[in-house]
């Protein structure tokens, strides 16, 4: 049985995600990896921030480890004040569906279904009913100015629209955080462009956390915070903008 997420709560109220000295490390025949070393870090409810770094840097390990779809090797990892490391996988994976919305460069979307129907996916995934997953679904794809391609599958889509489909169904079991890979990495400039206003008009609109790995130093520009990772470490040239 899953456990109430309830059970796991600890850390700062006004924090969305807190690392202490986490670690990951790969063993590969014999090989140790260590992609992350020590990293501890502090994001805030409502915060908006780019994760920059070159190639192998731990970007992409540490966003796994942000979104619960791997857990540290070493130290502790709480999101939304709920403490990971002892959780079960039954419960992780709720707290995942329920917590965490995730945008991937390459889209992901199911291409034998429509927009509509990749749009309601989660939601079918955590026992929502048909016809109110269909209406939100509906929604928030017109929210997004998609309301001409419901029916559309992935492969009658341009590259905008299919990462706006994608959004929407990061959004769709209204998560508290947005996680977002690359997502303007597989779009031209004008589409990349509109992704990025996209994403400030919902981090204005909703308060949500909006966390989004990048290499492009404009994506990062519209962020309020930028964190740099360097060889698996924070590197000590981390940016904040003011807000006003």
């Amino acid at each position: 049985m899953v456990k109430n997420l309830a059970e796991h709560k600890t850390g700062a109220h006004s924090e969305s995600i807190r690392l202490e000295n986490v670690s990951r490390v790969y063993t590969t025949d014999g090989t140790v990896l260590a992609a992350l070393k020590d990293i501890t870090l502090s994001i805030k409810k409502g915060d908006k921030v780019a994760i920059m770094g070159r190639s192998g840097s731990g970007k992409s390990t540490l966003l796994h480890l942000l979104g619960c779809l791997d857990r540290p090797t070493h130290g502790e990892l709480w999101i939304d004040g709920v403490k990971t490391s002892r959780m079960s996988v039954e419960a992780l994976a709720k707290l995942r569906r329920e917590r965490i919305g995730f945008v991937f460069q390459s889209f992901h979307l199911i291409p034998t279904l429509d927009a509509l129907h990749n749009v309601a996916m989660p939601m079918m995934l955590d026992g929502v009913p048909k016809e109110k997953r269909l209406k939100r679904a509906e929604e928030l794809l017109r929210s997004l100015g998609l309301g001409e391609r419901l029916d559309h599958f992935p492969n009658q889509l341009s590259g905008g629209e299919k990462q706006r489909v994608a959004i929407a169904r990061a959004l769709a079991n209204e998560p508290t955080i947005i996680l977002a890979d690359e997502p303007t990495g597989n779009l031209d400039s004008k589409a990349g462009e509109e992704v990025l206003d996209l994403f400030e008009n919902l981090h204005d609109k909703s308060g949500k956390t909006v966390i989004i790995v990048t290499h492009e130093r404009y994506v990062a520009e519209t962020c309020h915070r930028t964190i740099h990772l360097k060889d698996g470490m924070l590197d000590d040239k981390e940016k904040i903008k003011g807000r006003g």
